[in-house]
């Protein structure tokens, strides 16, 4: 991972003046701080993501940026009439989102990307 993101995250929880912290609110504190700087598409729309977020939790994303450093985007090739994505995006920026029954198909197809088996053990 990279040590920049590591040492904006120490810095931000460095600058809290509380003496105690809500795992909730700090983390949602975080995310909105965390450039955008990786982009995600999908069969219909691109989407913003923090590149280290991503490289931690996508592992396909994850073994791509170990062959190209600099890479900055990735594709799924799903489709996503829903927007589905987008709220991902949303969650990922510490935003609130609400999903739908009627997305439920959609979701488990996205989040099947999103399992890291190593974070696991």
């Amino acid at each position: 991972m990279n040590t920049l993101f590591l040492s904006n995250v120490k810095n931000i929880i460095n600058k809290r003046t509380r003496s105690s912290y809500f795992l909730g609110s700090d983390l949602q504190d975080l995310l909105k701080v965390f450039p955008q700087n990786f982009e995600i598409s999908t069969n219909n729309r691109k989407h913003r993501f923090n590149k280290d977020l991503v490289e931690l939790l996508i592992p396909d994303i994850s073994k791509a940026i170990i062959k190209n450093e600099a890479l900055c985007e990735y594709h799924f090739d799903i489709d996503d009439e829903q927007n589905v994505m987008q709220k991902i995006e949303n969650l990922f920026k510490g935003e609130s989102v609400e999903f739908l029954k009627s997305e439920e198909a959609t979701i488990k197809q996205i989040s099947s990307f999103f399992v890291n088996k190593t974070l696991l053990y």
